[in-house]
């Protein structure tokens, strides 16, 4: 609200129990419209008289409020004016802002693009607007004048005028709003009668805010300010308004039917049938009832009695069918339909008559899908009580309920049904026989009763048990990563931490929704946790929900998307229960997959794994991801993590296959394992605890036989599982602990943090206390936040919750040993929660100290009360060391609470105590007092000790006591002290209080004036008779500067100097001044990081003892870096947002991990009276066993840069790392350009966007590409390049084509770097196999395009045929005969394959280009490729169609010589004998090559661009000359010719083309490919002979420019085999 006085706006913000109880929330200087959005937590503020805009934002907890979005200036978008606004406001659930301007006119700003919509929306005038809570429409209400009201005890269809009604039926894009009222009484409200008139709702829907959808008028509203719209729990809408003048307040319900597009398939393809039209009757005998007449109707053959007529939206039953063309109905339709329809006939519909057992059915199918009786039930056996009863009410009479017998047909209709319930699936649920009915008529209905029979339960428990049946999805695994969820919603939780992204920042973002309050409220029971996992669609979550009692849903329909949770609490045991997305899953990736295996093993006590072993037998693939995670995380370091035992349940076993399906899966299961030894996953993530069920276990005394679906054991059996459970530790511990660690977890496997579990969690609490420490100490509280007035000050603990008191304490309990019993009292001193204790930087001491100082002297001791100063000061200072040290205790205190269950001597922990002790003593240095002398007046200095400038007492200095001569006042002997006028001496001075009047004393300079404590003046007799004048002070001091001076600064070159002046009386002798400040060594300690003094009490320390070191008598922490061999620490820091890829092809994002290392500092103590400690620098403690404190290993990968995470100096001769990005590595591939995981990159291209333990994956049979270990730059390849696992590669490829490569194999690949291979040993074996595919298209097809290829219309498969690789190792020699008479063959370049030879096997080709170069090649419409090596000469003579087809003919022979040059990595001239024929022809053919050895491009553009365009288009010649070249230099044994001609401009020419394809595949039996449009550039027809089967294939293709022919040509040159694109390691 806007505070006038003040000229603020004040924001209040609590609870609604609180109202009136508490201060505003926040305050904003100036006057504001303001608008709050609940969902998201915005709060708007547009400044009046700025113009300018800030949107700030709530924290999850919604107790604190940070700017989101600031100054943004509005007033530039209405021409640099301030526009006069009557309410700004949000639309519910989105980021727009509403601008309403007071003559109606309606603007739409975003906050995310930061501009208004381009369209206005106009509303009435001086109106209030409201947003409906789903955020679909928004409503002004205007007061209404001389407008006719309606009805809205029920405003429905026919009392809205008909311009302005619709069919929601007929029309399925229909917006729709209703309203009916329902009214509650309220308290009285003191209000004169001015709300009874009529309002006009206008309602716009957000898409469209220029017209109203609808105009309803609401009655006796009034006051259109009192108007709100709600929705409870986001369910039903209400609108709500207080009626003051009636002394209630009342509700009306919003039906809002939002606007949608109609998407549907048609299930069938009959056509639509036509229903005829109707009209109205007029019969007036039937009463009651209404006739309705047809028009080409057949009422007798669609329509039932009972059914339902449905007319614009409008229904009604169907009461008797009189004939095809006549009805009778139930009620009457409003005759306001039929407005505006001439001959009153309208379109209609009919609903079958409802089946009402459909509501009652429903229990049946609930209890079929979930558990009636789980083994892991609640204390309250929710799903099945023994006390259930169904009450149907029935919309009839009495009577009729009666005469119908429904009480006894719906009592035997629910016992049939759950009686065939229990017998079809034979699932426990003896609860259901108490299940009872009671039926009755709607005039018995007595709501109290019914409430009276309800059983009555703690509403909060009831909450909790409603909550548990309503999972929420926690995680998805997508794009490659693990995406922790917020309240259930996928989150950009980076963009939300901004540059804050660590683990501690994103485990504190994630958040359980409503089940942080039952984590919460079951705080101190045990957490198990069940999970399931396994394939798509075999009924885990069934399982799952039987045996713990959840409510998943795992229809296979709806995919679990990921992870969903639920709780099960119990008296003793919180089951936390997770249902997991199938595995392997075609919309997932491998890595996704491990992701999701990881997270399952590392949070749950028993995992139910159900597979569909007796379909599937891959053993190897179905516990692959699981494979993949035990390389990743280090069990031995998060020994709690993976500890969870893993329970296989083969389904659906039939018992005389179980003995030989289970010796299968053990035999299969134990060659696993065996082939990982001790990296299998069984170990690594499930400590060897395995069951394999039905019949076996592994590692467990238990043996088991599962039943098949629906058996009784079948649910019986799942009490050994529950066995199991028992048997489990709590993993986590308590509730309070495992909701932090599983957050952990979750951020570790976003942020792909493979570290240890234990230390994460004590890293992340040390930086939560330490970030605390500073307000801890300086406040006493957590929170607090100085611009608030409202404020909460508490310490709590952070894995209990509890807060940590902060006792009452009395002055007499600080003071009592301090002074005597009378002079201290009971007074409660001022809660240390929330007192501040250190000062500001630019803050005033006096100031700051002045409530403190005044609380003490109002109520323990009053300073002028006092004859003796040092008394004041001393009890003063005793009572500001012990408030200190309260403050001090309770921060330890604090920290223990939150650091007791972590290891006292962690490096982080003893970090974080040293800052705590440093904070302490800081706070001891602040309100350590100087208690000399004030420079003023004898009070004792109440600043600061070692302050600068001159002392002072904080008060005036003036003495308060009266003058002591009263008698010289008061002459008439009255002798009033209180009248006598006041001391005139400084405070605390000797002698006699004395005023400004002289005549009492002699007045005279004394005669010591200038000495340090004079007076003055002469104290003595005015007429005094001796010289000698002297004032009151008992003692006059030397004054002269105190003998410290210019001594050797601690701690720096500089020159110390006391700054205090001798106190030793002037009449004595001494050569040595000593001031005030004689009891102790001013300098500080050498030390450079402690701030305390000397602890020497000789104030002359530096002088007496100049060769010593000045010490604080303290030990100190040492703070040098830690000087063992070897890292510290390694850390993980994710870069959450994303960063971009580029390259010259284009831009995609991904998550980029660094990994760094961190020097951490000595946590040795340095000795009293030291400089350093003994032995070396050392970060932490030293193992007993080892005697060295533990360091990683220094070695980093070459390819990613992550640290060996073994102990430095490992015995292992590999070293170990999880991995990260390939930050060092670029691309490398015998051609220049090519495509990898849909992404185009060339050679040179960095591969900072792959993982070193995932790439590899990626590409399956592969090898790798380094650079050669020889020198010799020879043509041969060198000898070292021809040991095991190499192959020299002679062309020169990209980077640093002058240094010289090799293929090598993946493992002499990461042999090399001295890194463990990251990959599973079933991933390497396959590595080390020939990477050489089958060369046979039904190993090349897409599923789509096999089905295509298909041949003679026979049946077609969806799916392509497997990928069939060389069965022999990588570079192999070359092999001429299958082995052992072996089935499969050997192809030409000796590779052995299993599969069928196929009909295009791999060998040399003739080929053939039959170009046009007649004049319409001369058009420039294309040309010419740019940034191509020909590019420059090309377009000096051909810079038209020709040019752009010799280019793609360059890089068509470029493309086919570099795969043949390479393929096995030999030269081209022995790996093929592909040789090259040229056509061109316009009026006449011409040959410019036959037959020519295919030799690469050189020589060949200097033949093309000898030749023009010329001449019309003679296609028969040009075909004949290729025929001729076929037939003259066709050899069988050899080659097979290929024909690739290319057309141009001439329509008819590729119909010709278009027709030889399609007859030589139909002569030839095969399938012509897909047709494209005839208005492309190029039409191309290919024909290829094979040798092995005489058959032709010939296909016709199409380009649209000169790039799709050059990719074409392309395409076509990579027949063979293409090696995948290898990353090496950068120079």
């Amino acid at each position: 609200m806007y505070n006038k006085q003040y000229n603020r706006t004040e924001l209040y913000y609590e609870k609604a129990s609180r109202i009136g109880s508490f201060n505003f929330f926040r305050k904003f200087a100036g006057e504001f419209k303001v608008a709050y959005e609940d969902v998201n937590g915005l709060l708007a503020l547009y400044h009046l008289e700025r113009g300018t805009l800030n949107v700030y934002g709530f924290d999850e907890t919604r107790s604190n409020l940070f700017i989101r979005n600031a100054n943004i200036e509005i007033r530039l978008w209405y021409n640099n004016m301030l526009p006069e606004l009557s309410q700004i406001l949000f639309i519910t659930g989105t980021e727009y802002l509403c601008f309403v301007e007071v003559d109606g006119r309606v603007r739409v700003y975003s906050l995310i693009t930061g501009q208004f919509q381009p369209a206005d929306g106009k509303f009435p005038p001086n109106g209030e607007v409201r947003c409906s809570p789903d955020g679909t429409c928004l409503i002004a209400f205007v007061g209404k004048e001389n407008y006719c009201s309606l009805d809205t005890e029920g405003v429905s269809p026919e009392s809205t005028p008909s311009n302005q009604q619709h069919d929601d039926d007929d029309n399925d894009d229909d917006d729709r709003i209703f309203i009916s009222q329902s009214t509650t009484t309220l308290a009285s409200a003191n209000k004169a009668d001015s709300d009874t008139g009529d309002v006009d709702a206008h309602v716009y829907f957000v898409k469209d805010l220029k017209a109203a959808s609808k105009v309803l008028t609401l009655n006796g509203i009034g006051n259109i300010g009192a108007i709100k719209i709600t929705a409870l729990r986001g369910l039903q809408p209400h609108l709500l308004y207080v009626k003051t003048s009636h002394k209630y307040f009342a509700s009306k319900i919003l039906k809002i039917t939002v606007e949608r597009d109609l998407w549907r398939f048609n299930a069938t393809n009959k056509a639509a049938v036509n229903l005829g039209k109707v009209r109205f009757g007029t019969d007036a005998s039937k009463q009651d009832n209404q006739l309705i007449e047809g028009n080409s109707t057949h009422f007798s053959k669609i329509i039932n009695h009972g059914d339902v007529l449905l007319i614009r939206g409008e229904r009604r039953t169907v009461r008797e069918i009189l004939d095809d063309m006549h009805l009778v109905i139930e009620g009457a339709f409003p005759s306001s339909l039929a407005v505006g329809y001439q001959d009153g006939f309208l379109d209609f519909k009919v609903e079958p008559k409802p089946n009402s057992n459909g509501y009652v059915d429903c229990y049946a199918a609930v209890y079929e899908r979930y558990p009636v009786e789980s083994c892991i039930q609640d204390n309250t056996n929710r799903m099945a009580s023994s006390a259930n009863t169904l009450h149907i009410i029935l919309g009839i009479s009495r009577q009729q309920s009666v005469d119908a017998n429904y009480p006894v047909r719906f009592s035997k209709h629910i016992t049939g049904t759950f009686r065939r319930l229990i017998n079809q699936t034979n699932k426990p649920a003896s609860s259901l026989q108490y299940f009872t009915t009671e039926t009755e008529s709607i005039e018995n209905l007595n709501i109290i009763h019914f409430c009276q029979l309800s059983k009555k339960q703690e509403i909060g428990q009831w909450l909790i048990q409603m909550a548990c049946l309503i999972p929420i999805q926690i995680a998805v695994a997508v794009g490659g990563h693990f995406v922790p969820l917020k309240d259930g919603l996928i989150t950009d939780i980076d963009a939300i931490l901004g540059g804050n992204a660590n683990l501690a920042a994103v485990s504190k973002a994630i958040t359980f929704g409503w089940y942080e309050s039952i984590f919460n409220f079951y705080g101190d029971s045990d957490v198990k946790v069940v999970s399931s996992m396994g394939e798509q669609s075999t009924g885990k979550s069934y399982i799952l929900n039987h045996l713990c009692g959840t409510t998943f849903d795992g229809s296979a329909q709806v995919s679990n998307k990921s992870v969903w949770m639920s709780t099960v609490p119990t008296k003793e045991t919180l089951y936390v229960v997770m249902d997991f997305e199938g595995l392997r899953s075609l919309e997932r990736t491998p890595q996704e997959d491990m992701f999701l295996t990881l997270f399952n093993a590392a949070a749950s006590n028993l995992i139910l794994y159900k597979n569909n072993f007796a379909i599937g037998r891959d053993i190897s693939s179905m516990f692959h991801s699981f494979q993949a995670g035990a390389t990743i995380f280090d069990p031995s370091n998060t020994l709690k993590m993976f500890t969870a035992r893993l329970a296989i349940i083969i389904k659906d076993v039939p018992k005389p296959d179980r003995a030989g399906i289970a010796a299968e899966f053990e035999s299969k299961f134990n060659e696993t394992v065996r082939k990982e030894a001790d990296r299998n996953f069984i170990s690594q993530l499930y400590q060897g605890e395995l069951s394999i069920m039905p019949l076996f276990s592994i590692h467990i005394k238990f043996v088991f036989q599962w039943p098949l679906f629906n058996e009784p054991s079948f649910y019986t059996t799942l009490a050994k599982l529950k066995t199991y459970l028992n048997k489990q530790e709590p993993k986590f511990g308590k509730a309070r602990t495992f909701l932090p660690t599983i957050k952990i977890i979750m951020a570790k496997l976003k942020t792909c943090d493979w570290s240890s579990l234990d230390d994460s969690m004590v890293r992340i609490r040390a930086s939560a206390v330490r970030l605390l420490i500073k307000q801890v100490v300086a406040s006493g509280a957590e929170e607090v936040e100085p611009t608030l007035e409202a404020l909460k000050y508490f310490f709590k603990n952070l894995d209990t919750g509890d807060i940590i008191e902060d006792n009452v304490v009395t002055l007499r309990d600080l003071l009592d040993s301090e002074t005597s019993e009378s002079m201290v009292n009971e007074q409660e001193i001022i809660p240390d929660s929330g007192l501040i204790l250190l000062p500001d930087p630019d803050g005033v001491f006096s100031d700051f100290t002045a409530p403190l100082r005044n609380f003490f002297e109002d109520n323990a001791q009053r300073r002028f009360d006092v004859s003796n100063d040092a008394d004041w000061y001393k009890l003063y200072n005793a009572f500001v060391k012990q408030i200190v040290a309260r403050r001090i205790r309770r921060a330890k205190q604090w920290f223990s609470a939150n650091t007791s269950r972590f290891p006292s001597d962690h490096t982080d922990i003893v970090a974080t105590a040293y800052d705590l002790e440093q904070e302490s003593d800081r706070l001891k240095a602040v309100w350590s007092l100087c208690g000399l002398t004030c420079a003023e007046c004898n009070l004792r200095c109440l600043e600061q000790r070692d302050h600068s400038g001159e002392h002072t007492c904080f008060t005036d200095h003036s003495c308060k006591h009266a003058c002591a001569f009263t008698q010289d006042h008061f002459s008439d002997g009255s002798m009033d002290s209180s009248q006598s006028p006041p001391c005139a001496m400084p405070a605390g001075h000797d002698g006699t209080h004395i005023c400004k009047d002289s005549e009492h004393v002699c007045g005279e300079t004394c005669s010591l004036y200038g000495k340090r404590n004079c007076q003055g003046t002469c104290n003595k007799q005015p007429d005094h008779t001796d010289s000698i004048h002297s004032c009151a002070s008992r003692v006059h001091y030397c004054g002269e500067p105190c003998s410290l001076r210019d001594v050797k600064d601690s701690k720096s070159a500089s020159r110390f100097s006391c700054k205090n002046t001798c106190i030793v009386p002037y009449e004595e002798s001494h050569e040595i001044h000593k001031c005030e400040n004689d009891n102790a060594c001013p300098l500080r300690c050498c030390l450079l990081q402690c701030n305390k003094r000397c602890d020497t009490s000789n104030h002359f320390h530096a002088i007496d003892n100049a060769g010593d070191y000045h010490f604080c008598g303290d030990e100190h922490q040492c703070f040098e870096e830690c000087k063992s061999k070897g890292i510290c620490e390694i850390q993980n820091q994710p870069r959450e947002q994303q960063e971009n890829y580029v390259n010259k092809h284009g831009t995609f994002s991904y998550v980029k991990y660094v990994q760094t290392s961190r020097r951490l500092t000595c946590y040795k103590k340095i000795p009293v009276g030291k400089f350093t400690h003994a032995g070396t620098h050392v970060h932490g403690a030293t193992d007993m066993n080892t005697g060295d404190c533990f360091h990683y290993c220094e070695t980093k990968c070459p390819f990613c840069e992550y640290y060996c995470t073994l102990p430095f100096g490992h015995q292992q001769a590999e070293h170990e790392t999880s991995h990260g990005n390939m930050i060092q590595t670029v691309f490398s591939a015998v051609d220049e350009e090519f495509e990898h995981e849909g992404f185009i990159f060339n050679t040179g291209d960095r591969g900072n966007s792959f993982l070193c333990n995932m790439y590899c994956k990626g590409l399956g049979r592969h090898r790798h590409i380094d650079y050669c270990k020889t020198t010799n730059t020879g043509t041969e390849p060198p000898a070292s390049c021809k040991a095991d696992g190499i192959q020299h590669i002679t062309k020169k490829i990209n980077p640093d084509p002058e240094c010289p490569k090799d293929f090598v194999k993946h493992s002499l690949y990461w042999k090399r770097t001295g890194f463990a291979d990251p990959y599973t040993n079933e991933e390497k074996e396959l590595y080390e196999k020939c990477d050489v595919m089958c060369s046979g298209e039904e190993h090349q097809l897409k599923p789509s395009q096999n089905n295509s290829a298909s041949s003679g219309g026979g049946p077609s498969s969806d799916t392509a045929a497997p990928k069939s690789y060389c069965e022999l190792p990588l570079f192999h020699a070359p092999l001429f005969t299958p082995p052992n008479s072996a089935t499969g063959y050997v192809d030409v370049d000796g590779h052995y394959f299993k599969c069928q030879k196929p009909a295009k096997s791999r060998s040399d080709f003739h080929i053939i280009f039959v170009i046009d170069r007649s004049s319409s090649m001369d058009a420039s419409d294309r040309k010419p490729l740019r940034n191509t090596p020909v590019e420059a000469k090309l377009r000096a003579t051909h810079n038209n169609r020709l040019g752009a087809v010799y280019d793609a003919v360059i890089r068509f022979v470029d493309t086919r010589h570099s795969t043949l040059r390479n393929r096995a990595g030999v030269s081209a001239a022995t790996s093929s004998n592909d040789t090259l024929s040229l056509v061109l022809f316009g009026s006449k053919a011409k040959t410019v090559y036959t037959n020519r050895k295919l030799s690469g491009s050189a020589g060949l553009i200097e033949e093309m661009i000898k030749h023009h365009p010329s001449g019309a288009t003679n296609f028969a010649a040009a075909i004949k000359q290729a025929t001729d070249i076929c037939v003259k230099n066709y050899d069988q044994s050899r080659a097979k010719p290929y024909l690739i001609t290319v057309l141009f401009g001439s329509i008819s020419g590729s119909q010709v083309l278009e027709s030889m394809a399609e007859f030589a595949d139909q002569y030839h039996n095969k399938t012509v490919a897909a047709k494209e449009p005839k208005s492309l550039l190029s039409r191309i027809l290919l024909m290829t002979t094979t040798n092995a089967s005489d058959s032709l294939q010939c296909r016709f293709y199409t380009a649209l420019d000169e790039v799709k022919l050059a990719e074409c040509f392309t395409g076509i040159a990579k027949s063979l085999t293409d090696y995948k694109p290898a990353l090496m390691a950068r120079r």
